[in-house]
C-alpha cells in the first residue's frame, strides 16, 4: 500500500492542513505563472489552485499543505529534521534511521547531534508518513518536515 501523506503536519509553532484545492506542476508545464501559488525553483515545481475541469496537465502526486487558520500554502521538500538530544550524535543513530526508512542527508555542523533526513526511497510522501516513526527513535526529540511558503512582503 503506497503511503499516505498526514492530514496534519506541525512545524515550530505552526499546524497546517493537508490542501485538497491545489495542484503541483512541474515549472516548464506553467503555462501562467501569475496563476502559481507557490514557486519552488530547487524543487523545479509550482503550486497552482486545482483547476475546475480536473487535475492539470503535468501535474504531480505531491502533498501541499495549507497554513491554519486559512493561511497560505506550504509545500513539503521530502526532508525532514530530527534533533536528537545534546551529546548524542546523529550519526550514531544511521541504522536506526535506516530501519524507520530515512538516509542522512546533512549534518549541521553547529548541531551534531541533528540531522536533516530524506526517506530512503525519495518520495516525499514517504519521508511525511514517516516521521511519527522517527519521533519513536530512542533519543529522538524533536522531528520536523522542511517546507516551503511563499515569501511574504516585508512590513515597513
Amino acid at each position: 500500500m503506497p503511503a499516505r501523506a498526514p492530514e496534519r503536519l506541525a512545524a515550530g509553532e505552526a499546524c497546517y492542513e493537508l490542501a485538497t484545492d491545489v495542484a503541483v506542476v512541474p515549472l516548464g508545464a506553467l503555462a501562467a505563472p501569475e496563476r502559481a501559488l507557490l514557486v519552488a525553483e530547487e524543487q523545479d515545481v509550482a503550486v497552482l489552485p486545482a483547476a475546475s475541469g480536473g487535475t492539470p496537465p503535468g501535474a504531480r502526486p505531491w502533498p501541499v499543505y495549507r497554513l491554519l487558520p486559512a493561511g497560505g500554502v506550504a509545500l513539503p521538500t521530502g526532508r525532514v529534521f530530527v534533533r536528537f538530544g545534546e551529546g548524542d550524535r546523529a550519526e550514531a543513530h544511521r541504522a536506526a534511521l535506516a530501519g524507520a526508512g530515512f538516509v542522512i542527508d546533512a549534518v549541521p555542523a553547529w548541531a551534531p547531534h541533528a540531522a536533516w533526513l530524506r526517506a530512503a526511497s525519495g518520495d516525499v510522501t514517504e519521508a511525511l508518513a514517516g516521521m511519527e516513526a522517527l519521533g519513536r527513535l530512542p533519543g529522538a526529540v524533536h522531528v520536523e518536515p522542511e517546507l516551503l511558503r511563499a515569501r511574504a512582503p516585508r512590513g515597513g
